[in-house]
């Protein structure tokens, strides 16, 4: 599982949790024009912040800072 927060001005805000990267692709492709902007993604079973990971969706593409497009 993967824990989902979107970055909204300054602010974190929870969007929920994913079983994969390419669930929360598909999610993203649902709702394209509301769900553009950079999310931040943290795997379940790590409380380290060093474990979380900046995914950009910009309509199209989910591009993961770690793994590229997902």
């Amino acid at each position: 599982m993967i824990k989902i927060a979107k970055l909204v001005g300054d602010e974190m805000i929870k969007v929920g949790n994913f079983k994969s990267f390419v669930a929360f692709a598909n999610w993203c492709d649902e709702n394209p024009e509301e769900n553009i902007g950079t999310y931040y993604t943290m795997p379940s079973r790590c409380a380290s912040l060093a474990s979380m990971q900046k995914v950009e969706y910009d309509g199209v593409f989910c591009t993961a800072e770690r793994r590229g497009n997902i």
